[in-house]
């Protein structure tokens, strides 16, 4: 079928159909309604779209975040939104945990993360723990130092201590460290602990 008009016309019963097309006011009525329905057929599918996580973009995705009480952050593409999206309830379930350090990291691009806790070192700092980011050539990541230290404030424990170390090759960190992206560094940032 090549149109709404001529399926619906195909669908009628044989009664409707004793006159050639051109003379049927069922075809004529068919052919009225059916460019209406071909649009909005169009606009269902594109509501269908987005409504779902996967398949949204823009502004529908900044409204399924917004259902979820999850903002897109300044610079954020569509992409790694809806990575933050998709992990949302995950990171909720593992909050408190490493794993949910790790999961909420990992939510922002940052693939190659792992903690350790500092009472291995030193008995008296039991509260307290390291995250190592390995950002390497990660351009996927949302790279803004200010997003992480949140990030890992809003999913870690309540009582603990985080000491962030980022190995890096070269990387903008928001203003706290300016390295030139055109020199290959390779080096270890102790951002420092963080409340």
């Amino acid at each position: 079928m090549k149109s709404i008009t001529e399926y619906m016309y195909y669908l009628a019963h044989g009664i409707f159909k004793k006159v050639t097309k051109t003379k049927s006011d069922l075809y004529r009525l068919f052919s009225a309604t059916g460019k209406i329905l071909e649009e909005q057929k169009t606009n269902i599918f594109l509501l269908r779209r987005q409504s779902m996580i996967l398949t949204s973009k823009g502004k529908g995705l900044d409204k399924l975040g917004q259902d979820r009480r999850l903002k897109r952050y300044d610079g954020e593409n569509d992409e790694q939104y809806r990575k933050r999206l998709l992990n949302k309830f995950e990171v909720a379930v593992m909050a408190g945990t490493d794993k949910g350090i790790i999961k909420a990291l990992q939510s922002l691009g940052y693939d190659k993360v792992r903690t350790e806790p500092m009472y291995i070192e030193d008995s008296s700092r039991w509260a307290e723990f390291k995250i190592f980011i390995l950002d390497g050539e990660n351009t996927n990541a949302l790279q803004n130092i200010d997003v992480i230290k949140q990030t890992i404030m809003d999913v870690k424990e309540a009582s603990s201590l985080p000491t962030l170390y980022i190995e890096m090759n070269a990387w903008y960190l928001n203003g706290d460290y300016n390295l030139d992206a055109t020199k290959t560094l390779s080096t270890q940032i102790i951002v420092g602990k963080f409340k």
